[in-house]
């Protein structure tokens, strides 16, 4: 039978190291011939925290009211994710059989953010202001979550429903859907480039409006490559222009985003895709042909504006 043996210890005065007497000493001795002799310690690796990616599936949550989509937040969500923001927004994100509740909560869980459309109708419904409970016990940790929009609404009525989301700063519908993007962009995507241009440069380019003669305008070589740079911040890719073939891969992507955002009727979507695009002979640029709707695209993205109808605005 194997017997236990106690190592014996003496201390020095107070809390001095421990010393073994001569009877322990030999003890010791003897349990080491008995240990193996090749057994090496474990050495166990750091876990490594999860990465910002692995954590978060999407950069932001949008909680509102369903009252708001059509006047608001559908352009919102499209927008953001125009410009590469992964965004939890129920018409993008559920499909036919999901459960409502489990998806909602994982989207809480799994979002960076939570972009809360503070409106009238907000204030009136109890499952987004369930979601907004959600995302504060998040921030009670000491991280900033919630990232508020006010629509339709003054401090007064926010101070009303919560006076800690009145103190928060805010961006203001009223201000136009593009201040929205941009001052939420600043915390999504802080690296991104979303500074608009210069009075003078704006002006530059204004003075710079196409030569637009019925359904045919001309764009100069320059013209095009702010075509392209816009683009290419607002969508997050790289437009760079080659050709004639280039610049019209720029206008139809502007028109698929136009026709997206205002949910244009068939017959419309397909007029404005009658077009074309072609080197200017003479000059040292383009000739676009056959839609004067496109020609209002392209002076807009010139001027760094995102493809807009305004009379649909």
């Amino acid at each position: 039978m194997h017997r236990t043996r106690q190592v014996v210890f003496h201390t020095l005065g107070g809390g001095a190291a421990p010393m073994l007497t001569g009877r322990g000493k030999a003890m010791l001795e003897e349990l080491e011939k008995e240990a193996p002799s090749k057994v090496k310690p474990i050495q166990e690796e750091p876990a490594s925290s999860p990465s910002i990616e692995e954590q978060f599936q999407w950069d932001a949550f949008i909680s509102h009211a369903s009252e708001d989509k059509e006047s608001f937040v559908r352009k919102l969500a499209q927008e953001l994710t125009d410009r590469g923001i992964r965004i939890w927004y129920d018409e993008f994100t559920l499909s036919i059989g999901d459960s409502l509740r489990q998806s909602i909560d994982n989207g809480l869980a799994k979002s960076k953010y939570g972009i809360v459309v503070l409106s009238p109708r907000f204030f009136e419904k109890d499952w987004p202001q369930k979601e907004l409970d959600g995302l504060e016990v998040r921030e009670r940790y000491g991280v900033k979550v919630i990232l508020p929009v006010w629509l339709d609404v003054n401090a007064d009525d926010v101070a009303h429903y919560s006076p800690l989301l009145a103190g928060r700063l805010a961006a203001r519908a009223s201000e136009g859907l593009g201040t929205v993007v941009a001052e939420l962009l600043r915390v999504l995507k802080p690296n991104a480039t979303m500074e608009q241009p210069s009075t003078a440069e704006a002006q530059k380019k204004l003075n710079g409006a196409l030569e637009i003669a019925g359904a045919t305008c001309r764009i100069s070589r320059e013209q095009a490559d702010e075509m392209g740079k816009t683009l290419s911040r607002i969508v997050g890719l790289d437009y760079k222009v080659e050709g004639a073939s280039n610049v019209e891969a720029i206008l139809y992507r502007s028109v698929r985003m136009v026709v997206r955002e205002y949910r244009l009727i068939s017959d419309f979507a397909i007029a404005l895709n009658r077009f074309s695009v072609e080197t200017d002979p003479v000059g040292h640029g383009f000739i676009l042909k056959g839609n004067p709707d496109v020609c209002l695209f392209a002076e807009q993205l010139i001027r760094g504006e995102r493809p807009h109808i305004p009379e649909l605005d």
